[in-house]
């Protein structure tokens, strides 16, 4: 599943800046901006992935203390950058997640049975009676 991921998410960077899918360039500056990371793997995956960034330039997205015009243009320094990969922490983010949902899925549960024995219990009382309602 990682390895589809990692694969999707370097397919999304060669459409970063292309003209139709701003909603990639969008989900891109989010993400780094959020996760204060740049590329899949490392800041250098913007070097393979669009002609734009083929200098080892990164998107202003990626510069640390918001995005600034022109910050991520090259020469980068990488003490003004966010080098570490967006999967890593995208995934660790995922995963802590994954945590909470599961837990919450199995309060659900139990509540369900709960509410099953209970309503078990009130059908046996009312067929003793012969009543119907």
């Amino acid at each position: 599943m990682g390895a589809e991921i990692t694969k999707n998410m370097n397919t999304g960077m060669k459409n970063y800046g292309a003209e139709g899918f701003e909603g990639v360039t969008t989900t891109w500056d989010l993400v780094q901006k959020e996760l204060h990371c740049c590329g899949v793997e490392t800041f250098a995956d913007w070097k393979n992935a669009t002609e734009t960034f083929k200098d080892g330039a990164v998107p202003d997205s990626c510069c640390k203390g918001g995005q600034a015009e022109g910050c991520g243009k090259a020469p980068v320094d990488q003490e003004k950058i966010y080098t570490e990969g967006c999967f890593s922490l995208f995934s660790d983010e995922f995963n802590s997640n994954l945590t909470i949902v599961g837990a919450v899925a199995l309060g659900i549960a139990v509540g369900e049975l709960i509410a099953i024995g209970f309503a078990c219990c009130l059908g046996k009382r009312v067929g003793r009676g012969g009543a119907y309602v």
